[in-house]
């Protein structure tokens, strides 16, 4: 952007400078975050520009990701944003966590880093700890896929009773435990440790072994399969 645009509003832009017309001409992989933010802001207010709030709101954040984690009610907290913009940002951080989501429906999940893709986009933003169960078939494709316990941000307590309901539902053969750890570091606490061989315990008496469990950090994460707990 040209110093002398500062101080203008975007629609007085040339429109090679806009970053409407600059996704439209190039394509989105070419707009910086700000920019890609106020596509969706649309407008500034008196005195600043649609692309200054969108570089204020990733800046006061603390990066994107952290501005996806925001609340509905935080975000009436920000200043030019009203409850319309809201709607249209969070919606779209919303599309993207589903979008990376989807799976064909027959996509197996044989290794731990196919588990891992397929939940940690449900994590993106959590504040809290949430257990998921997975439940699949002989080929391990998912049958069941459910939120079984919500916590703290150290812990998601639950019970065996609601872990394995989903399973028994499905006819599910097996069972992944996955949770995540909102501090980012997805090493086990000897509470994880402890929750996993209860559940496997409790599987080896209904016939549906838990095969898994995958915890999520920070772009990373960590199979108790892979490190021999079950």
């Amino acid at each position: 952007m040209r110093e002398s645009n500062a101080f203008q509003p975007v629609r007085a832009w040339p429109d090679a400078e806009r970053p409407r017309e600059r996704l439209l001409a190039s394509g989105p992989a070419a707009l910086s975050d700000a920019e890609l933010l106020a596509i969706l802001l649309r407008t500034g207010t008196r005195g600043r520009t649609v692309l200054d709030i969108a570089r204020s709101l990733i800046a006061e954040a603390g990066g994107l990701r952290a501005l996806a984690a925001l609340h509905p009610e935080e975000w009436s907290t920000q200043p030019g944003v009203g409850p319309g913009k809201a709607a249209t940002v969070i919606a779209a951080f919303e599309l993207g966590r589903r979008t990376w989501a989807t799976r064909p429906p027959e996509a197996a999940l044989s290794t731990p880093e196919a588990v891992w893709r397929h939940v940690a986009p449900r994590f993106l933003g959590e504040q809290r700890e949430t257990l998921w169960i997975l439940g699949l078939d002989a080929k391990n494709r998912p049958v069941a896929d459910a939120l079984v316990g919500a916590g703290t941000a150290d812990r998601a307590p639950a019970h065996p009773r609601e872990v394995f309901a989903p399973l028994l539902r499905s006819g599910a053969l097996k069972g992944i435990l996955c949770h995540n750890h909102p501090s980012g570091n997805p090493e086990p606490s000897q509470a994880d440790l402890r929750l996993t061989r209860r559940m496997a315990d409790a599987g080896e008496l209904l016939g549906i072994p838990i095969v898994d469990h995958v915890i999520v950090g920070e772009g990373r994460y960590v199979s108790l399969h892979e490190r021999g707990v079950v």
